[in-house]
């Protein structure tokens, strides 16, 4: 499995997976490595399938991800911080995401392609220590303060739902 993986290091990768269908939106049978570039996924938020799936290991170095949709095992190996959320319902599709920072700048947003009840996060201008909003829909949901390399959390500011997809984020 070491041989395999998924490595992104620049550019921009936008993913759209149709609701209906029961595929990944970026699949690795081994580990993803994301380094640099933008990655946007709207893919599904469902049992079988979600907007980053793997059988290793997820390493987060660099660059910018947000999706639409689960994001699975995210490694505590990672550099820079991820955020993993939990929504308490499910999001139409066109429904807009973003994160804002204390200032009250936009550091990451994006227009769904399809129905979602979960997203994920990271951004180099994420700092441990720092306090971050999500918005949906120009709504203010919750504020994420990053304390560890991976926070999970609940867009009611709960515990993340780990259950709901394969007992794992």
């Amino acid at each position: 499995m070491n041989d395999m993986y998924i490595r992104i290091t620049g550019g921009t990768v936008d993913v759209h997976v149709p609701s209906e269908g029961d595929t990944d939106g970026i699949d690795s049978n081994g580990n993803i490595f994301l380094e640099g570039g933008t990655v946007r996924v709207s893919g599904p938020s469902r049992i079988v399938a979600g907007a980053i799936d793997l059988d290793g290991q997820f390493v987060v170095s660099g660059g910018e991800l947000i999706t639409a949709g689960s994001v699975q095992s995210v490694s505590p190996d990672s550099t820079q911080p991820v955020i993993l959320i939990s929504y308490t319902r499910q999001y139409a599709p066109g429904s807009v995401i973003a994160i804002r920072n204390s200032n009250g700048n936009t550091l990451l947003d994006y227009t769904s392609k399809t129905a979602f009840s979960y997203s994920g996060f990271t951004s180099p201008h994420f700092r441990i220590g720092e306090t971050y909003s999500l918005f949906i829909n120009g709504e203010k949901r919750v504020d994420i303060r990053l304390n560890n390399v991976i926070t999970r959390i609940s867009d009611d500011g709960g515990i993340y739902n780990e259950g709901r997809r394969r007992g794992r984020p």
